[in-house]
């Protein structure tokens, strides 16, 4: 398994299906950053959209679901029978796109893992199919453990790198600085309250009054069960 972050405003995403499965593949690129667009059979196909397609019902003709999958760098199938799942399959294929067909693993070339969305925290899960309910236990636990609050905590540890890069700190010092403000917030440390005198003295260094900026959506796929490396 290779667990990897996709960006969806440089993907040309594709999802084609009508039906639940299909519905929370929707919720899944939304959540994601994707603009959802239903499929326009007068459109060329481009790869300089940052919307994901809907093809609700595929041309049954492969030359024209052919050129509905051209440029695609991902695929998802939803909601078919195993003929029509296999056709589109040889087709995103053809297209050179990723597939990822739900509840049939032998036409995924990748899966979706189990996830927590906290602002631009990604936690995901995986077991590579072994026991997709073991994934969904662990992402439970992990909900409870990382709350909403962390979208704010991602926030704030970002705007403060940015302002500790202005003033020209060594990258070397940028993970040392934030572990101290992690540590002197108590985030990672189970009942432990907040320091607010180290808080205010944080910010006081920083420059910054605590406000926190709006946290972008990623979005993340690697091994399946159910459903960068940077510097510091």
């Amino acid at each position: 398994m290779l667990p990897i972050i996709l960006d969806t405003k440089v993907l040309r995403i594709i999802l084609i299906g009508s039906g639940a499965a299909t519905e929370r593949r929707k919720k899944l690129l939304e959540d994601a950053g994707g603009v959802l667009t239903r499929h326009c059979e007068e459109a060329e196909p481009t790869r300089q959209s940052s919307a994901v397609v809907w093809i609700a019902s595929p041309s049954a003709r492969n030359d024209e679901l052919g050129k509905a999958l051209e440029n695609a760098n991902i695929v998802f199938i939803a909601d078919f029978d195993e003929a029509t799942t296999a056709r589109i399959y040889r087709l995103a294929k053809a297209a050179g796109a990723l597939v990822n067909a739900e509840d049939k693993k032998e036409y995924c070339d990748f899966h979706v893992p189990a996830i927590v969305r906290r602002g631009d925290l990604l936690l995901t899960v995986s077991t590579n199919a072994q026991s997709p309910r073991l994934a969904r236990r662990i992402r439970q636990k992990l909900q409870e453990q990382f709350g909403a609050e962390w979208a704010e905590h991602t926030a704030e540890l970002g705007k403060l790198r940015q302002q500790w890069l202005a003033k020209n700190i060594h990258f070397d010092d940028l993970a040392k600085k934030t572990d101290e403000v992690i540590d002197a917030r108590g985030w990672l440390r189970p009942s432990s309250p907040e320091s607010r005198s180290d808080s205010r003295a944080i910010h006081a260094e920083a420059g910054t009054d605590g406000e926190m900026d709006t946290p972008r959506i990623a979005f993340g796929n690697s091994g399946h069960d159910g459903k960068e490396k940077v510097k510091p």
